[in-house]
């Protein structure tokens, strides 16, 4: 089966999937591209919607419909645009003038297929034109800006776009080749797709099933040792297998076993590998510690006294060890990943952040069950728990010494007293130790036990990581060096290319071109600053002149700024500095050359502006995943020169100066203020940096708890359900046992189920009404902000350009961004602390606070085209919706801006950029309190549901004890029960059951005794009768001699006289075995040696010469309490039994043996008679049974009573000779 699946993935990956070769992907993306023509055809031939379109401004349904195609659409008359139906993509001007038909072209933000048909309507030409993505590309890469092809993001990783003659053509519908495709040549691998993963896992889990199967017979076979041996062999050659080859799967091709995301050692060089191994060796403690009392054949790997001895020691020092390689493995999972275990940042959280969650829980189970093993035999040797302690905390003391200095030494010696704990716990608990984790009745509790404790340790290790980033970032501070404003200049001077300003040089030798040229890279390249810096362009000849700049700022000082006060960034030719207000300035430096020929230079000085808050930076563009990322919400920092505070960010209230007091006396310090931990950092040179994180140990530490016990109980009952399948083999009968619960179960289950289908629902609805009222309440807020800033819009306009009027249409639509339009806007921005766009009536921008998002193209300048329909054509006063960049989601909302008259002269849109950020972050916030409340609610149910299920089952464990000892020949007691409830009415029919039982016994027993006497005096006349023929025949002879005058009358008289004495004995004999048989049930019990009653027969038996009887047993007393006479008559009647079964024997040899096994006594009288037949066997305790010709056959039946009266078994077993 195993082999089908996996000969079937590879089928699959190599034939079925189409990302399998180059011919595959031609064929996919051709079909696609193909699809989106044909749409765009057929809406070209659709010659009324296009009038409807052209002709009719009032025509809104149609227009919105075709917002939802998958490639824009735009119509020209001329140079002018007249429609379009998404502002995703932008046109080229000069794609425009091509003659119709279908072109690859290339813009910034990606590569299109264009497609251009011109069409006449009322006798008027237009041009309709398609843009139909190919592949996206960004001018910077982060989780919102990916590169793609568009529609298959899967095929981006392994092809390219070439110019290869030898790559594979992609051609349109009308077989014009647009591009060509070829594989990329990096050492890369195809991803394996979800069928083949799934394939080769249920492959591999077959494999595992039959490992299992196969271990568990050879356990049943042969024994434990060499099963555990097989067991441990075959997985490790599995694991060495999959390190050294591609079998099962090329794990590179898999993300999980990704080293970027976890690497820690060799065994574990990534998260998929310490998943396996934390599996394989989880079931190799399982394996080992239910099983290897099985099968064992008395094997025993230390036979030394020695080693037994210090046996117990070495396990507990394993203990140790086992201890801090498994915390080891925790922290390892925090200090060496770049994975989130943030819980209190939901959606920082990732399928890697589960993986480890389900990691920790198998470590947390495996190490369970370890110490168990590991500690069993230190129970069994009744070491006290003191001296178990002492060498955990010798062991544990000697690992920590080679560790002093370091971090490890104090995390480890709060390990280690952990350790102790958990061991003194243990001692308590030690009947869990033979029981799987989910069957001990302290389950709920050792997982609670776990959670914390992982959940502190993870939360310690976060802190250091936490302390160290914000040291780092302390620094960067301290230097003035701010990531956030080199993301934006990185992406200001992408287009200071070299080839531009070879062509474009000369221009600044002319006053006019040079300060216009310079006005437009500023605008196109430097306009998003506007709100936060201040840019300058400063040109020189290659003799150093100044070219028209803007001050009289020499070449040299420049220079000078650069070589030494300045350090360089991690962008080519950008330079940080201060200035004397201790304020981070930036150079950019270009030198031009062509030919290897200077031009010239030129610089781009950026120097700051004062504001406190950085909203104004969108989510869009953050590429780095550190501490920076979180500055807008949960850090504050304070930056101070000599005492004095010189830039602050957030609202955390920081004093003005710094007293001598304050001053940090180290270069670290961590400080606690009311609820906030503050780090102080000194650089000796003056410079103090103070970040502020307010302190949420405790929630980080409850939610942790939470997310940890929620899913601790997951894989445990996972784990069981496995552990459940193996043993039934997968039968499905035995399968639905597993739901067969009792009634206890039932209702703890049912209780918490409920509990968690509650929480479940509560929060699918409060997270649901949260992000209605969070989408309400932002709405609300722009819609009230919107009028005020079109207000203050109107206003600035007017005071700006006086002459401004609704007749000037024309100048403002003009207006661009090298005026002061662009700073009026910021302006505004700046007060209401918000993002603002400004479009003309025609739907085009003509300022924004974020024009790089417009400059690279990530949206086109033209408005949102539903925007821009709901407000030019169906005259909305606003209009609020959700846009996309990208994958990046955004709030905005849409507002005419009208004159006096009442005349719209502009559209102004407030994009609420990081909208989606505030959203997340307030959605954690309530998972994280819901998380808290669902464990305290669960805990709440687990208890409930525990002393409910209590109380009820103690009544029924009640009645079942009661329905027990119910027994027909002893006094059976009515349970008293004074709740008129439901089990009151099941214990009030118990009683009259055992009313009517009493009734029906006494006549029962009645009956018995009478049918019982009736038989004993059937058997007693008839047992008479026997002996009292021979005794009436003796005396009718000697009557019948004495009348007959015989001579031999005292020969006669003897014969009789011993003929009526053994008749005589006979009687009496037959008067003691039945008095013994009614009298069995007269008990006098009481505590004794059953050695000395056995002893003293012996002693009787022994004076015959003929009889050897030989009596195996140790010197320890055999004490049992019953009726000593009875007793003595049970071994008589036993030892008489084997003699008159040995009569044909000339010796008789008796074999009478003793021992001990648990609370009982077993002894065995063994004869050399010849035994019964196999027919004879179901009779042999059968009152009046007899194998001889002689006798009651009470003997044995006797013997049976006296031991069922004693609380014992009597049972044979015979060979015929």
């Amino acid at each position: 089966m195993a082999a089908i699946l996996f000969i079937f993935s590879i089928v699959v990956t190599k034939y079925i999937t189409y990302t399998a070769s180059p011919a595959k992907v031609q064929e996919h993306l051709t079909a696609s591209i193909h699809q989106n023509e044909n749409q765009f055809l057929n809406f070209v031939a659709d010659t009324v919607l296009l009038k409807k379109i052209i002709v009719s401004p009032t025509n809104v349904s149609d227009k919105i419909q075709l917002t939802a195609f998958p490639f824009g659409i735009y119509i020209f008359q001329e140079q002018n645009l007249l429609y379009w139906n998404n502002n995703n993509y932008t046109v080229s001007k000069e794609d425009v003038l091509k003659p119709d038909g279908n072109y690859f072209v290339q813009y910034q933000n990606g590569s299109f297929e264009f497609i251009k048909q011109t069409i006449s309507v009322n006798h008027q030409s237009f041009i309709v034109a398609a843009l139909i993505p190919i592949r996206f590309h960004y001018f910077i890469e982060n989780n919102y800006l990916k590169s793609s092809f568009a529609g298959h993001p899967e095929i981006e990783k392994y092809y390219q776009i070439s110019d290869d003659t030898n790559a594979l053509p992609i051609v349109s519908s009308n077989q014009k080749e647009l591009f060509k495709i070829s594989k990329k040549t990096l050492d890369v691998n195809l991803d394996y797709d979800l069928p083949t993963i799934i394939l080769r896992t249920i492959a591999i889990m077959c494999i595992l099933v039959y490992i299992h199967r196969f271990s568990m017979k050879t356990l049943q076979q042969k024994s434990f040792a060499q099963a555990f041996f097989y067991l441990f062999i075959i997985l490790l050659a599995l694991r060495g297998i999959s390190y050294t080859t591609n079998f099962p799967f090329n794990f590179s091709r898999l993300t999980l076993f990704d080293p970027s995301i976890y690497a820690s050692n060799f065994f574990n060089p990534s998260l998929g590998d310490l998943f396996i191994n934390t599996i394989f060796i989880l079931w190799l403690i399982l394996f080992y510690k239910f099983n290897y009392k099985k099968n064992t054949k008395n094997i025993s790997l230390f036979t030394q006294k020695t080693v037994h001895k210090i046996l117990p020691f070495i396990q507990l020092v394993l203990l140790v060890a086992a201890t801090f390689i498994t915390t080891g493995t925790i922290k390892s999972l925090v200090l060496d990943s770049k994975i989130s275990l943030d819980v209190t940042n939901f959606f920082s959280l990732s399928v890697y952040s589960l993986v480890s969650f389900v990691i920790l829980s198998l470590c947390v189970i495996g190490f369970y069950h370890l110490s168990h093993i590991l500690l069993q035999n230190i129970f069994y040797k009744k070491i006290k728990l003191s001296l178990q302690l002492l060498t955990i905390a010798v062991a544990g003391l000697v690992v920590i010494s080679f560790q002093i200095g370091s971090v490890a030494a104090v995390t480890n010696s709060i390990i280690l007293v952990w350790l102790m704990l958990f061991v003194s716990i243990i001692n308590t608990r030690k009947k869990d130790t033979a029981v799987y984790l989910f069957n001990s009745s302290f389950f709920v509790l050792w997982i609670m036990f776990f959670s914390v404790s992982v959940a502190a340790l993870i939360i310690q290790q976060n802190n250091y990581i936490e302390k160290e980033q914000r040291k780092i970032w302390a620094e960067k501070l301290a230097e003035q060096i701010d990531p956030n404003s080199e993301t934006l200049l990185k992406i200001a001077t992408t287009n200071f290319s070299d080839y531009f300003l070879q062509n474009n040089f000369n221009r600044f030798n002319q006053e006019f071109s040079n300060k216009f040229i310079k006005d437009s890279l500023v605008n196109e390249n430097f306009s998003g600053y506007l709100n936060k810096y201040e840019t300058k362009i400063y040109t020189y000849d290659k003799s150093f002149k100044p070219l028209y700049n803007e001050d009289s700022m020499p070449f040299s000082v420049v220079k000078t700024i650069i070589e030494n006060n300045s350090k360089a960034t991690s962008i080519p030719y950008l330079y940080s500095f201060e200035n004397n207000a201790k304020k981070e300035n930036f150079i950019y430096e270009k030198t031009v050359l062509k030919d290897t020929q200077i031009l010239g230079y030129l610089f781009v000085i950026v120097k700051p502006k004062q504001y406190k808050s950085e909203a104004l930076y969108p989510e869009l563009f953050k590429q780095v995943k550190d501490l920076s990322s979180d500055f807008n919400t949960h850090y504050s920092y304070a930056v101070y020169n000599n005492g004095v505070l010189i830039n602050n960010f957030n609202d955390y209230s920081f004093p003005s100066t710094l007293s001598k007091n304050n001053t940090p006396s180290k270069k670290f310090e961590l400080r606690e203020q009311q609820g906030y931990n503050e780090l102080w950092y000194s650089n000796n040179n003056g410079k103090i940096v103070v970040i502020v994180k307010k302190n949420a140990a405790i929630l980080e530490l409850l939610t942790l708890f939470a997310y940890l016990f929620c899913i601790f109980l997951i894989v445990v009952a996972l784990l069981h359900s496995v552990i459940f399948f193996t043993k039934t083999k997968f039968n499905i009968q035995k399968l639905f046992t597993i739901f067969h619960f009792n009634i206890k179960t039932q209702i703890q289950a049912t209780i918490i189920a409920v509990s968690l289908l509650s929480f479940v629902v509560i929060g699918i609805t409060t997270i649901s009404f949260f992000i209605y009222r969070f989408n309400e309440n932002n709405q609300d807020r722009l819609s009230k902000n919107i009028q005020v800033i079109a207000n203050q819009v109107e206003e600035k306009l007017k005071a700006t350009n006086a002459h401004f009027a609704f007749d000037d249409m024309l100048d403002f639509t003009t207006l661009g961004f090298g005026n002061s339009l662009e700073k009026t806007i910021n302006d505004i921005a700046e007060i209401f602390n918000t993002d603002i766009n400004l479009y003309n009536t025609s739907g085009t921008l003509i300022a924004s606070t974020q024009p790089y998002i417009y400059n690279k193209q990530l949206l086109s300048e033209k408005m949102q085209p539903i925007a821009y329909i709901a407000l030019n054509n169906n005259k909305k006063s606003r209009y609020i919706q959700s846009e996309k960049i990208a994958s990046f989601k955004y709030l905005s909302i849409y507002a005419p801006v009208n004159d006096e008259a009442g005349n719209t002269y502009a559209y102004i849109n407030i994009p609420y950029l990081n909208s989606q950020q505030e959203l997340n972050q307030e959605i954690s916030s309530l998972l994280s309190t819901l998380m808290n409340l669902n464990a305290f609610i669960f805990l709440l149910a687990g208890a409930v549901a525990y002393t409910a299920t209590g109380r009820i089952t103690t009544s029924y464990n009640l009645i079942s004890e009661k329905m027990k000892a119910i027994n027909i020949g002893f006094k059976n007691e009515e349970i008293v029960w004074n709740k008129n409830d439901e089990i009151g009415g099941l214990i009030n029919e118990y009683n009259t059951m055992v009313r009517k039982l009493d009734a029906s016994v006494k006549a029962l027993t009645k009956s018995e005794r009478e049918g019982a006497w009736r038989e004993m005096a059937r058997q007693v006349a008839h047992e008479i009768k026997n002996p009292l023929t021979p005794m009436k025949l003796s005396v009718q002879y000697l009557q019948k001699s004495i009348n007959s005058d015989k001579i031999n009358f005292k020969e006669l008289t003897n014969n009789v006289t011993n003929t009526l004495i053994e008749q005589i004995e006979q009687l009496s004999k037959i008067a003691s075995d039945f008095s013994q048989f009614a009298n069995i049930e007269n008990q006098q019990p009481e505590l004794f040696n059953v050695s000395d009653v056995i002893a003293s027969l012996i002693e009787l038996y022994k004076t015959r010469d003929n009889i050897i009887i030989e009596w195996i047993k140790n010197d320890e007393p055999y004490s049992i309490y019953a009726d000593k006479a009875q007793i003595s008559r049970l071994f008589k009647n036993l030892i008489t039994n084997a003699i008159e079964a040995s009569n044909e024997n000339e010796v008789i040899r008796i074999i009478i043996s003793q021992s001990k096994t648990d609370n009982a006594i077993e002894i065995k009288v063994t004869d050399n008679g010849s035994g019964i037949d196999e027919a004879m066997k179901q009779n042999i305790f059968t009152p009046n049974f007899t194998t001889k010709s002689s006798g009651t056959g009470l003997g044995l039946a006797i013997c049976k009573g006296i031991v069922e009266r004693a609380n014992g078994t009597i049972s044979f077993t015979t060979e015929k000779n």
